[in-house]
């Protein structure tokens, strides 16, 4: 028997080396793909100059990730000017650093069953701070209640118990027992607001850790960690 028969009578020979001509015959491909459209490719973790980039085409994923690298490395290596030692000015291409802010920016927003609470903002004056939102009913005919004793939460702890609110035209005092109440038209946003008196500027100039509505009984409503203007 020759080696031919014995290839095409064993199954197994025969696949395996069916695999390896198509493997073979795909890099041939690929490597004339490359070498018709003039592209190269760049190994992840090396370089490359900008006036390498300007002459032809590279792979955009491989490219991001040697910037990526290149960044990182420049970011965390001191550098110093050769004549005089001292820290050399940043490169221009290397991205600063970026601080998070201690609290998400305005609006915030919290969303319930019915209503749709969007906090425009929170103003610190003297010792007053004073929060202006808007509530929206996600449901036709509802009719919203606001408590006085929606409160505000110190950076120490301290409890501060609303001594304003207004929800659209109606007003009333803060504490135990003071409420108001105004119908709302589903998708309409009404205006709201609740003032806190009291307040120690000397903890508090930054944000305050919580600003809690009470609305219909003991519904809450918070929006914790919340930046001052």
């Amino acid at each position: 028997m020759t080696l031919k028969e014995r290839v095409e009578d064993s199954p197994v020979i025969y696949f395996l080396g069916a695999l390896l001509a198509g493997f073979l015959g795909g890099l041939g491909t690929y490597e004339a793909i490359l070498r018709i459209a003039r592209l190269d490719t760049v190994r992840q973790g090396t370089y490359v100059s900008q006036e390498e980039l300007a002459r032809g085409y590279v792979r955009r994923t491989e490219i991001k990730e040697s910037n990526r690298g290149a960044t990182e490395a420049a970011r965390l290596e001191p550098t110093t000017s050769s004549a005089s030692g001292a820290p050399a000015v940043p490169d221009q291409d290397v991205a600063p650093v970026s601080v998070s802010p201690t609290s998400p920016p305005f609006p915030r927003i919290v969303e319930t069953e019915n209503y749709l609470f969007e906090l425009s903002t929170c103003a610190l004056s003297s010792d007053e701070v004073r929060c202006d939102l808007l509530v929206t009913a996600k449901n036709q005919g509802r009719e919203l209640m606001l408590w006085g004793t929606s409160r505000l939460i110190e950076n120490d702890g301290n409890e501060i118990f609303a001594s304003q609110i207004w929800l659209g035209n109606e007003y009333s005092k803060g504490g135990n027992y003071n409420q108001i109440h105004k119908g709302l038209t589903r998708g309409v946003p009404l205006k709201m607001r609740v003032e806190f008196a009291g307040v120690n500027p000397s903890t508090s100039s930054k944000n305050v850790r919580l600003v809690e509505l009470v609305i219909e009984g003991e519904f809450k409503v918070p929006f914790r960690n919340v930046g001052l203007i």
